[in-house]
């Protein structure tokens, strides 16, 4: 039996949203929707006090226009608004005492105080050597209470509210489970790269990689400056660590996104030796994705893997 699902992807300045069914290893998209929201998600406008309404009034008016029942819904949220941090516990360590351990390790990363996050540390582990390793998330709470406080004068209970980031790792694990060594998932968003290293077992880490220093929006770009900067993020991100081996070695790069465009994938294909593949969801011998919606292009899948993430 099919569940209905409705799974809304928050970005910079758009929302993505799907209403698919869910059936045996099958997607059924009813409805693709991509919109422009009415404020850019930032940590000033989320301070308006009329912002989560204005939010609020665009989804049910979005609902209302494509004919959709607000139920079963999962909210994802962009990454950039979490800080990442891998900790080494020795492997002796009980469970009891991950807190207080996790605790002080990112304090030494937080800007302010701890009181203002949700910290936690998702079911990703990995052994090295007699260490544990583990991975530890501060979110906002300021950022959480403003989705939540969107839901509520939608009138709307998200099932699940989620991070793109863990959402998109799942999605290219369960979709392309035979790819071995680490991948790279970037994802073209407003105003920057969000960014997912995962390896055949494991998710590694998420950053965002702003275009410019500025913030400037990718629409403020040519294209040699957008692949340039990503040109460099991928020699940033693989130089030789403390003991001379890359922190992160790269065997595959997937890219995706409402900003993605596919012209650019033959230019980046002639800039690396590693190889480049859009993640088009529709490539995966997985699953079986059918569309009842002219609007969700089979060839332009890269653009909702935010909102297909969620619904496996």
């Amino acid at each position: 039996m099919s569940e209905k699902i409705n799974s809304i992807s928050f970005q910079d300045n758009r929302v993505s949203w799907l209403n698919a069914e869910l059936g045996d290893h099958t997607i059924t998209v009813n409805r693709a929707i991509e919109s422009l929201l009415p404020l850019v998600i930032n940590l000033e406008n989320i301070q308006q006090a009329t912002a989560p309404t204005q939010m609020a009034n665009h989804l049910r008016t979005l609902a209302s226009s494509h004919d959709i029942s607000i139920e079963n819904i999962r909210f994802v949220l962009p990454s950039k608004f979490l800080l990442v941090k891998r900790i080494l516990v020795d492997q002796y360590v009980t469970n009891e005492n991950f807190r207080e351990i996790v605790m002080d390790e990112m304090s030494q990363i937080l800007s302010e105080s701890s009181d203002n996050y949700y910290i936690y540390t998702p079911e990703f582990q990995s052994t090295n050597e007699n260490y544990r390793e583990i991975i530890s998330v501060a979110f906002k709470k300021q950022i959480l209470q403003f989705f939540q406080d969107i839901a509520s004068k939608a009138d709307i209970t998200p099932d699940q509210i989620l991070v793109n980031c863990f959402t998109v790792d799942s999605l290219f694990r369960k979709f392309f489970p035979d790819q071995i060594g680490q991948s790279l998932l970037a994802n073209f968003s407003e105003r920057g790269y969000e960014i997912v290293i995962s390896d055949e077992k494991n998710f590694l880490t998420t950053i965002f990689k702003p275009y410019s220093k500025s913030l400037m929006s990718i629409e403020q770009l040519d294209d040699e400056e957008i692949l340039s900067m990503f040109d460099s993020i991928i020699e940033e991100i693989q130089i030789p660590g403390s003991i001379g081996n890359p922190i992160y070695s790269i065997s595959q790069i997937y890219l995706y996104g409402s900003y993605f465009k596919p012209q650019w994938l033959d230019m980046l294909r002639s800039q690396f030796s590693i190889p480049v593949h859009t993640l088009n969801p529709m490539d995966t011998r997985e699953w079986r994705l059918i569309t009842n919606d002219p609007a969700f292009n089979p060839d332009e899948a890269y653009r909702f893997v935010e909102p297909l993430s969620t619904l496996i």
